[in-house]
């Protein structure tokens, strides 16, 4: 733009190139991914009523995380297969220690999006909730009981004890995931007074006040590191263009917060706004015919006017 202003004078150059570039497709398709602002995840009213689970990998073994949203209770289950048997299974254990959860957070892997978890999910009665594939920023929740996980089974020889550790410890708001589920301390190899160990009753209004400031904090934070903006809703019927399917679509309708349902070449997939490139309408081009040449060879000349007001008359042999 600097080049070609230098180069000549053009009375609104700069807004001309502009209309330019937004117009043009091959620049829509490698802009650079946006970082919308944070989306904050309200506090559930109670222990339990919102989990989040996933599948991760750490030497060569496979484990099912799973993670209560209001008090960061985490547990931890290997399993041997990635189906969703095993998950069920892993499932149920935990929920005949717990109780069923009201929501299921998780990603679109298979083992979330199949007939045989959904019917597991009515016969439990609990809701099922998916994030956008290939974005795992949407449940980032259940992300950072991983990273947690990871470190707990790298760094020790007794994974159940180094996480027994972590459940007894106290977080920001001064209570440790076992009291704001289970409103007990647990034992742990520490010397304690048995009275401590002993069930109390927890403010659970106060500490949602507190979460809920937490999380709008964190939010605050990340919206300035990242320097973030504002998200703009995809219509239905625009065209976009998906970096990681190398592809075209046409967005159909949006199935949760910035998820869209996107059809392409290859089929119907489900994306974040994030990770959609919306690309300029095609521009059309209107050709006028001169009014006396606007008939077709095919269809009988009449009378009228040229556009300069000369009256005119077809040849008869045009008629034949």
């Amino acid at each position: 733009m600097k080049r070609a202003q230098e180069s000549v004078f053009w009375p609104g150059i700069t807004n001309d190139i502009q209309q330019t570039i937004e117009k043009c497709e091959i620049c829509a398709q490698h802009k650079p991914q946006k970082t919308f602002k944070m989306i904050q995840c309200s506090t559930p009213e109670r222990p339990w009523q919102r989990i989040a689970i996933d599948f991760f990998e750490h030497e060569k073994s496979t484990y099912i995380a799973i993670i209560d949203y209001y008090s960061r209770f985490i547990e931890l289950a290997s399993v041997k297969t990635l189906t969703t048997n095993e998950l069920i299974k892993k499932c149920k254990q935990c929920f005949a220690r717990h109780g069923v959860p009201e929501e299921i957070m998780s990603d679109s892997g298979t083992q979330f999006t199949g007939k045989e978890w959904e019917t597991f999910a009515k016969v439990y009665d609990f809701k099922i909730k998916t994030s956008s594939p290939h974005y795992h920023q949407s449940n980032g929740e259940v992300e950072r009981a991983v990273q947690t996980l990871k470190s707990i089974l790298k760094k020790n020889e007794d994974p159940h004890l180094a996480l027994l550790t972590y459940l007894a410890t106290p977080n920001e708001s001064r209570r440790s995931p076992s009291e704001l589920l289970m409103g007990r301390k647990l034992r742990t190899r520490l010397p304690v007074k048995c009275d401590k160990l002993d069930p109390q009753i927890i403010e659970h209004d106060d500490y949602r006040v507190w979460d809920e400031n937490f999380h709008s904090q964190q939010a605050e934070q990340y919206n300035k590191q990242h320097q973030t903006v504002e998200e703009a809703k995809l219509p239905m019927g625009q065209r976009v263009y998906i970096p990681d399917q190398r592809t075209q679509g046409i967005v159909g309708p949006e199935v949760a917060s910035r998820s869209y349902t996107v059809t392409t070449s290859k089929g119907i997939i489900r994306r974040n706004s994030s990770m959609l490139r919306p690309l300029p309408e095609p521009e059309k081009v209107n050709v006028e015919l001169p009014e006396e040449h606007s008939s077709s060879a095919d269809t009988p000349a009449t009378e009228g006017r040229s556009r300069y007001g000369r009256v005119y008359k077809p040849v008869k042999r045009f008629n034949e």
